[in-house]
């Protein structure tokens, strides 16, 4: 899991975009929650129970970080955005020491 997950880092191969660490999150609901085979979803017993534990991790993280988009998150946390596919950027990321 932990392999499969790694190109949502950076929010989404590195795009800034929706944050893998909600992603991944959910990944997780999905393992222990979702469903274990493929069926219509309004019948289907875990398909609901996921979704509805789904629903509480995405808003409660929303709520914290008032937003789910990684370049929001960034500049909430850190006071800018990183362009986390430009070398130069990644470098001054990583001397920042966050």
């Amino acid at each position: 899991m932990f392999k499969a997950a790694s190109p949502l880092s950076g929010g989404i191969a590195r795009s800034g975009q929706t944050c893998g660490s909600l992603l991944g999150a959910l990944l997780f609901v999905g393992v222990v929650f979702g469903r274990r085979r493929l069926e219509r979803t309004g019948v289907f017993e875990d398909y609901r129970r996921a979704m509805e534990v789904a629903e509480k991790v995405y808003d409660e993280f929303e709520k914290e970080l008032g937003t789910t988009i990684c370049k929001g998150i960034r500049v909430r946390l850190l006071g800018r955005v990183y362009d986390l596919r430009d070398p130069r950027s990644v470098k001054e990321f990583i001397s920042s020491g966050t």
